[in-house]
Parts: C-alpha cells; sequence; structure tokens
C-alpha cells in the first residue's frame, strides 16, 4: 500500500487519481486532531487516515511526504525511527537542497531507501499523473511503483538535492513572474491601461496566449500566496547555499508575502473568473488598503 504524510490537495488529488487507477486505497498520516468532516472527505477521496508514524509504517511500505515546506524536516525526523529496510521514503516537499539531504540522513539511518522528488504541474487537475522528477541513488525503485499506479516519473540523477534544485531553480522564475505580473497589472488597471500593456505583450510574442495564461497564472498566485512565498524563500536560500545571489528571488518574497496579507482567496474562488475581474480585485486591494511601499 501507498502512505502519504499530510492531508492537503496534493495527497488529496493523488489519492483519488489511485484509487480511481487501480481501485486501492491510500494510507495518509495526519495530525490526531483532524476534524470529523477532513475525516469524512479523506475517506470519500480513498484515503484511510492514520495519526501515528508507527501505524503509517506498519501499513505503507512506500511513503510519499507531502506537507508544508516549514514541516519537511520535522516530520522526517519524526518518521523516521519507525521505517526499515523495506521502506521507500519518497520527499516530494518544495525545500531546499540542503533540506533534502539531511532527510535522507534520517530516513537513511534506518536503513530506509530515500528519494529526492519534486512535482511539476496543477495536482488538483493532473492527480497522481503529475510529472515527477526524481533524484538519488534509489530512484530506480520509484518506475515500477509509477508504472502500477499510473504515475509519471523521470529520474534527473543519481544524487539527492538535483530533484528539488531543478524545482527551486524553475520557481525563480515562475513565481518571481508572477509577482512582476501582479506589479505590473495591478497598476496598470488602476490608471486603466491593462489590456494595452497585454496586447503589446502578445505582439511582442505571439507564439504564447499571454492574456489567458496571464489569469491562470495570477489567480493560481492569489489562492496559493502564503505557501508560494514560503517557498520562494526555500529558493532563495537554495541559491544562497551554492554562493549565487538572491536579490530578485528576495524582492519577490516579500511581494508573494504582501499578497498573502491582502487575503482574496474568497473574492477570486473558484478559477474562473475572467483578468479584468481578477485585476480589478488586486488593484482595489492594493490601493484602498495601506502598503509597506519599501519592504
Amino acid at each position: 500500500m501507498i502512505g502519504f504524510i499530510g492531508l492537503g490537495e496534493v495527497v488529496r488529488a493523488m489519492a483519488a487519481g489511485i484509487r480511481e487507477k487501480t481501485g486501492e486505497n491510500v494510507v495518509a498520516l495526519y495530525r490526531p486532531t483532524i476534524s470529523q468532516r477532513n475525516f469524512e472527505d479523506a475517506r470519500e477521496a480513498g484515503i484511510d487516515v492514520v495519526t501515528t508514524a508507527e501505524e503509517l509504517a506498519a501499513r505503507a511500505s512506500v511513503i510519499f511526504s507531502a506537507v508544508t515546506p516549514m514541516t519537511a524536516g520535522e516530520v522526517c525526523r519524526n518518521v523516521a525511527p519507525h521505517l526499515t529496510s523495506e521502506h521507500l521514503y519518497v520527499d516530494c516537499n518544495s525545500v531546499t537542497m540542503q533540506q533534502k539531504i539531511e532527510n535522507a540522513r534520517f530516513a537513511e539511518a534506518s536503513e530506509a531507501d530515500f528519494v529526492d522528488a519534486a512535482l511539476f504541474g496543477v495536482v488538483a487537475e493532473l492527480r497522481q499523473a503529475t510529472p515527477i522528477i526524481a533524484s538519488g541513488r534509489h530512484a530506480a525503485r520509484l518506475m515500477p511503483i509509477s508504472k502500477h499506479y499510473g504515475m509519471n516519473v523521470r529520474i534527473a540523477g543519481p544524487e539527492v538535492g538535483q530533484a528539488s534544485a531543478i524545482k527551486m531553480l524553475r520557481s525563480v522564475i515562475f513565481k518571481g513572474m508572477a509577482a512582476l505580473f501582479i506589479e505590473s497589472l495591478t497598476v496598470s488597471q488602476k490608471i486603466g491601461v491593462s489590456n494595452q500593456v497585454i496586447d503589446t505583450i502578445q505582439e511582442t510574442y505571439p507564439d504564447l496566449q499571454w492574456k489567458e495564461f496571464i489569469q491562470i497564472f495570477i489567480s493560481r498566485t492569489i489562492l496559493h500566496a502564503g505557501r508560494r512565498a514560503e517557498e520562494l524563500g526555500n529558493c532563495a536560500q537554495t541559491l544562497q547555499e551554492v554562493g549565487g545571489y538572491a536579490d530578485m528571488s528576495l524582492a519577490g518574497v516579500t511581494a508573494l508575502q504582501r499578497l498573502a496579507g491582502y487575503n482574496l482567496e474568497t473574492a477570486i474562488g473558484v478559477r474562473d473568473q475572467d483578468l479584468d475581474s481578477i485585476l480589478s480585485i488586486l488593484s482595489d486591494a492594493y490601493f484602498q488598503k495601506p502598503i509597506n511601499r519599501t519592504g
């Protein structure tokens, strides 16, 4: 049986996909204070919830960790003592290379095999078929598992940290780009030229449908701004760990933290609002509330 640590969007979506593909349930470790509603929602998605690492390790030989970046290290330390040589621990969290290497040490101290994994794509839509880049000397163990469960795994290399580095360095570009779009287009909307700005981008790079791209890009950034700020902070740390500069990444963290502070998730709602409506909501929030323009 496949096991997960966490009960967020990633776990629920992948579990639903696995159940549809194979008819099998998965088991997930979650905190003992889980609400009855969350418990019932999990059951409907094909998830058997357990509340101790010991239970998880007893029921699942392949364990995917999908928690918040801030808790990924602590979770691995807590689960590792319950692992054995029969276990494969797949760390899917958006953390730095060094954090993945540290997590690998904890898992391998219990003789478990460790795989560094990174998810690419919208898991809510692609579910268990979301592209996964994996690395580490035990990454090949994922291949027969991925075939059985309909997963989409590609191996990047033999070193723990390679997969997470690819994810981090890609995120520098995409999360930074999202912050730039928001910064430019909120002001463009305020002065009534947002459509013209986008039109000029379309004329310069005509092969991409920019309006649709920006609409999806910005709406998803708003819905997950807090988490993406944390992840971009890890990207900045990755750059600095290898001696690189992180000026733009750190500025992006500030922008995403500010965006998260406006709590626009409810106003944006589901991802079906047109771009003009999204920009109006953004612009109203940015220019009606005090903004720290220096931080």
